[in-house]
């Protein structure tokens, strides 16, 4: 087998687990889509903490495949990028 053949080869199994990688990330992303329909739609007050550290509690007035937007419980909107959320937590009372 040349070198031509072996990188072809590498390269076809690359592409097929890339393929499947973006296939899941697609799935997840349609399961995020959907809770975070259901939030918004409910109205759920939720705790976001912040990749900083930081914490805002709101409903989710806005969503689009980047950004959230947040209602503050104390009537501010926020715009944020899911990319800088660590972690989403529903709020009871």
């Amino acid at each position: 087998m040349s070198i031509t053949e072996l990188n072809i080869a590498d390269l076809t199994k690359a592409i097929q687990e890339l393929s499947k990688q973006l296939e899941a990330s697609k799935e997840s992303n349609k399961k995020e889509k959907e809770v975070l329909t259901k939030y918004k739609d409910d109205g759920t007050i939720l705790e976001l903490t912040l990749a900083t550290g930081g914490l805002i509690k709101g409903k989710i007035a806005w969503l689009d495949d980047q950004c959230l937007g947040i209602e503050t419980v104390i009537g501010q909107s926020v715009i944020l990028y899911k990319h800088t959320i660590a972690f989403i937590q529903e709020k009871t009372a």
